[in-house]
C-alpha cells in the first residue's frame, strides 16, 4: 500500500524470480520496471506514476481493477491477463492479452495475440498482430487499421465507433470471422479484405459503411455482407462477384 519509486538510474529495474504483489504505487521517475519472468500482480488499488515505462517483457502481469498510468504500459512478449481497466498508454508489440481488459487512452499495436477480450474507449493505431478473442471499439473510439503490418482476425470485431482501413492496410479474415459494424466503417485501401480459410467470414453492417480514397472497386465474393445499414460509395463501386449476400430491412 505504500510507494515503490524508481529514479536516477536510466537502466531497468527487473522482477524476475523476486515476485511483485502490489496495491500501492509504483512511481519510476527515471528508466522502466521490467517484468522479465514468472507471475506479478497490480491489484484493486495499484498506481503507476511519473514518466517511465512499465514493462512486460517475458513474465505474466495480472491486473485487477482500474489502473492508471503516467507513463506507458509495454507489453513486448509475455503475457497480459486478469481483469482490469487501464487508463493511460498502451503500446503493445509482442505477447498476449489473455485477459478481460477495458483500454481507456491511446494505444498502439504493432503484433501480439489478443486472446481474451478487450473494450477499447480512446484511438488505437493498429499495424499488426493477431486478434483470436474479442475487439470492442466503443462509442466515439476510434480503430485506425495501418499498412505494412498483418492484420489477422480469428476471433470477433465489433465498431460501435469509427474503424478505418487506410489506404494500402489489408485486414485477413479467416474460420468465419464475423466482422460486426454498429457504427462507421470506412474503407480506403484498394483491398481492404483478404479470406485466408475455404469458410466465408462475413461483414454484418448495421451503421455506415463508408468507401473513400480509392476509385477501385470493393468486390464481396467470398466475404459475406450482411446488411442493415447504410452503403456510402463516394469513390468507387461495390461488386459481388460470388456466393449470397443479404440487404435487410433498414
Amino acid at each position: 500500500d505504500g510507494v515503490l519509486r524508481k529514479r536516477n538510474s536510466t537502466q531497468p529495474f527487473v522482477f524476475s524470480s523476486v515476485i511483485l504483489r502490489n496495491t500501492g504505487t509504483l512511481d519510476i521517475q527515471a528508466g522502466t520496471i521490467s517484468f522479465t519472468a514468472s507471475a506479478h500482480w497490480l491489484d484493486d488499488g495499484s498506481q503507476v506514476t511519473g514518466p517511465g515505462a512499465l514493462v512486460v517483457d517475458g513474465a505474466a502481469l495480472n491486473l485487477a481493477g482500474t489502473i492508471p498510468f503516467e507513463g506507458p504500459l509495454q507489453i513486448a512478449s509475455g503475457t497480459l491477463a486478469g481483469s482490469a481497466t487501464i487508463v493511460g498508454t498502451l503500446q503493445w508489440s509482442g505477447g498476449t492479452l489473455a485477459g478481460a481488459f477495458t483500454q481507456r487512452g491511446p494505444a498502439a499495436w504493432a503484433d501480439g495475440t489478443l486472446n481474451g477480450a478487450l473494450r477499447l474507449e480512446g484511438t488505437m493505431n493498429w499495424v499488426g498482430g493477431t486478434l483470436a478473442g474479442a475487439l470492442l471499439v466503443a462509442e466515439g473510439s476510434q480503430l485506425h487499421v495501418n499498412p505494412s503490418g498483418t492484420h489477422l482476425i480469428t476471433g470477433v470485431l465489433t465498431n460501435q465507433g469509427l474503424m478505418t482501413v487506410r489506404a494500402n492496410a489489408i485486414v485477413s479474415l479467416t474460420s468465419g470471422t464475423p466482422l460486426v459494424n454498429l457504427g462507421t466503417l470506412e474503407l480506403q485501401s484498394d483491398a481492404p479484405f483478404k479470406i485466408t480459410s475455404s469458410s466465408r467470414p462475413v461483414l454484418r453492417n448495421a451503421g455506415l459503411l463508408r468507401r473513400t480514397l480509392s476509385n477501385k472497386d470493393v468486390d464481396f465474393g467470398a466475404l459475406l455482407l450482411q446488411n442493415s445499414g447504410t452503403l456510402e460509395l463516394q469513390s468507387s463501386d461495390v461488386t459481388f462477384s460470388l456466393n449470397s449476400h443479404t440487404f435487410a430491412d433498414g
